[in-house]
């Protein structure tokens, strides 16, 4: 896992400074970002079929480990890495360039890579305030909770959104808020 993670880091900068040779630094970091990420990882996993190759215990399975992205997205890491300790960066680059970059154009362009807080946080710093997040509700077991969440300025809400996760709710509450404002 390790070693795949800064064997991708590696490939996919490599390959990022080779095609836009007339990007910015900025520009070229958000889109490695968006590529090594582990809402992508995991995505490529299930494409490999690694959530169901993978040995869980009774306890990680039982609580939806094969859909977990962490998980996910380490087990191909540890693939990547594997690739580059069989044989080295030439046939991990191979692999990274044929499978998980050969969707690099889509991945990019998907609005569900957009920093909606990073984006609030931009307009709203320049008009001289700031927001501020708060957790409305929290719903479901332990391995499903449903976050709700709203934006606010001062005491006024902007925006509110729900997800699977806090970062996730703040995300919808934030892009929510940009759509309003």
């Amino acid at each position: 896992e390790f070693l795949g993670d800064a064997v991708l880091e590696l490939a996919v900068a490599d390959h990022l400074f080779h095609e836009f040779p007339g990007r910015d630094e900025g520009q070229l970091t958000e889109y490695r970002r968006i590529l090594v990420g582990g809402k992508l990882l995991a995505m490529k996993a299930k494409e490999l079929g690694l959530d169901q190759t993978i040995f869980l215990s009774p306890q990680e399975e039982e609580s939806g480990g094969r859909s977990k992205r962490s998980i996910l997205s380490d087990a191909y890491e540890a693939l990547l890495g594997a690739i580059y300790i069989d044989g080295g960066m030439k046939p991990a680059t191979a692999f990274i360039e044929k499978f998980h970059l050969s969707d690099r154009d889509e991945q990019l362009t998907s609005i569900s890579h957009v920093n909606f807080k990073g984006r609030l946080l931009e307009l709203l710093q320049s008009r001289g305030s700031r927001p501020t997040y708060r957790v409305i509700d929290v719903s479901g077991p332990d391995h499903n909770k449903r976050f709700d969440i709203a934006v606010y300025i001062g005491e006024n809400e902007i925006g509110r959104g729900l997800g699977e996760s806090k970062k996730s709710a703040e995300q919808n509450a934030a892009r929510a808020a940009l759509e309003s404002i």
